[in-house]
């Protein structure tokens, strides 16, 4: 890894929100960059807040779309999933996983599982038949699915790990059709999603001090990888194939997010240091690949619990600090 000379970026700015981000990993969501989405646990009662554009853009501060369900369970992430062509923004509490349209104004599905919290897990998959399906994970190991067809969405209990563990984070790759789901013991388990009713782990790569997983995400490039962010702060690259392609060093404190940019190899992470960084993976063959620390930049006194890029081009990167009425917006460093 070879950091460039803009390792020390100071040029972000702070717009404020109506709430304060609550801690959890994954914070912030994004709907290739028209909403943003982050939840508050603090206030009255739990909520979501979304945001559009121009709030990045602009930094126009305008009265957000608030999301609340009527339970009052407590969040413990959000998501969004595109799936046909659409996106879908998915809620996992303690009582269950809640399934939104695009802006939160329409629930469309609900999956509950007797004595199981929902974690920050879900994405969308696209099965080799066509049909497309959102994966949820949960604290003891199960993993639902919310078939989608047309405006039918049907649930089903998809796969249950071995050992109970917490799914903690998942990623799809289209291309490959393979699942990478994260759990608390720092496995990543790779699974095959070719088929209409069976699920088949494929792969399992298990860790060596990176426990537990915090974050997944599927980096789109010639070939595709999976980007796993680690509570140690360690980031290892990951082919849909099994095979490790890269381990790193990315924060001396636990990384708290992570996400790869929707068409650039690059993506970026937070942590509890204080410090958000942007990598850039660079190499036309997947055994020769180099990641290169193109931007550090650290926002004193933040921890830091969420990162989404965005903006024009998705070329800005936006990070939420914990218990702060702000956000933090670096503007053109992609």
């Amino acid at each position: 890894m070879e950091a460039s000379a803009n390792n020390n970026f100071k040029g972000y700015r702070f717009v404020n929100v109506a709430s304060s981000p609550s801690f959890f990993c994954n914070n912030l969501t994004t709907n290739d960059g028209e909403l943003y989405a982050f939840v508050n646990n603090m206030d009255q009662q739990p909520r979501a807040l979304l945001y559009n554009k121009d709030l990045v853009e602009k930094g126009e501060i305008s009265s957000p779309q608030v999301l609340q369900w009527k339970d009052q369970s407590e969040c413990f992430g959000l998501n969004y999933a595109k799936a046909q062509d659409k996106w879908h923004l998915c809620v996992s509490t303690t009582k269950g996983c809640q399934v939104w349209n695009y802006n939160g104004t329409r629930q469309l599905a609900f999956v509950e599982s007797k004595n199981n919290i929902f974690l920050s897990a879900s994405t969308a998959v696209d099965k080799i038949d066509g049909k497309e399906f959102i994966a949820i994970g949960t604290c003891n190991g199960e993993i639902h699915q919310v078939l989608i067809n047309g405006t039918t969405y049907t649930k089903e209990l998809g796969f249950k790990l071995v050992d109970e563990s917490a799914v903690t984070s998942m990623s799809c790759d289209l291309r490959s059709r393979t699942l990478a789901v994260g759990n608390s013991n720092g496995y990543v388990i790779i699974f095959q999603c070719d088929t209409q009713s069976e699920w088949k782990p494929l792969h399992s790569i298990q860790p060596q001090t990176e426990i537990p997983v915090h974050s997944i995400s599927t980096l789109n490039r010639g070939d595709n990888v999976f980007v796993v962010g680690y509570a140690n702060g360690s980031v290892r690259l990951i082919s849909p194939s099994g095979q490790l392609l890269c381990n790193l060093s990315a924060h001396s404190r636990s990384l708290n997010a992570l996400t790869c940019h929707p068409t650039k190899s690059v993506f970026a992470t937070c942590s509890d240091d204080t410090f958000t960084h942007i990598f850039e993976v660079v190499g036309d063959k997947l055994d020769k690949l180099n990641v290169n620390l193109i931007l550090s930049s650290r926002v004193n006194d933040h921890l830091l619990t969420g990162v989404a890029f965005g903006g024009e081009g998705n070329n800005s990167l936006v990070v939420a600090p914990y218990d702060y009425k702000t956000i933090v917006v670096l503007n053109n460093v992609v």
